[in-house]
């Protein structure tokens, strides 16, 4: 009703909200074919792909409506490199970026298995993975998605990690956590963090 109330103010059109809802299932349809064939193959949406790295990402995203029924809608996004547009302030934009979302996650996972065989040269690929650890967005569920490629690397995020140390370690004070999460981030390697952890372990302790 809100949709339609605003192509009406402002123009001479008429439109019901029932009308506004015929649309929005229309178009969730063509999407959902547009995004199949583009899986399939039968749509080139870019030339043929060189890339020796391929990062997948996913996460959920929770739809609240207002009789506070829920419906998780599910995103894959699919890129080859993260490059700087503008001079004066650049900004950070995905390269040869393709996005796929369903409220189906099974569906999504297919069709990112089939878009994944069919644009790329998959064993020559290392692909790198990245999810928050949520129910489906988890290691192995990449590892289906990226079964076929050269090697795979699942990874998480800062922002995901610092989270869940602040989540943790909420009964520490403050000033220790952020001292913690700067350190983390100058850390270059696996044997540097294993080697803090220790004493980062036994502070916390000593506030227990």
């Amino acid at each position: 009703r809100a949709v339609a109330n605003a192509v009406q103010l402002p123009t001479s059109l008429t439109v019901s909200h029932q009308t506004v809802t015929s649309l929005i299932h229309y178009l969730g349809k063509a999407a959902v074919e547009y995004a199949d064939e583009v899986a399939e193959g039968n749509i080139k949406d870019k030339e043929p792909s060189n890339a020796t790295v391929l990062a997948v990402e996913g996460d959920g995203l929770v739809l609240k409506s207002k009789n506070k029924s829920k419906k998780e809608l599910h995103r894959i996004q699919i890129y080859e490199n993260v490059a700087e547009k503008g001079l004066n302030k650049p900004r950070r934009v995905l390269v040869h970026a393709r996005f796929f979302a369903d409220i189906d996650k099974k569906a999504l996972r297919e069709r990112v298995e089939k878009y994944l065989d069919n644009h790329f040269h998959l064993g020559k690929l290392t692909g790198l993975s990245n999810g928050d650890g949520g129910f489906g967005y988890y290691e192995e569920s990449f590892h289906l998605m990226c079964w076929a490629s050269h090697e795979h690397k699942h990874v998480r995020d800062d922002f995901h990690v610092n989270k869940k140390i602040r989540v943790r370690l909420s009964f520490c004070p403050k000033k220790f956590v952020d001292s913690m999460i700067r350190e983390l981030r100058t850390l270059t390697n696996e044997k540097e963090i294993q080697e803090r952890i220790p004493p980062w372990m036994d502070t916390a302790r000593s506030y227990i």
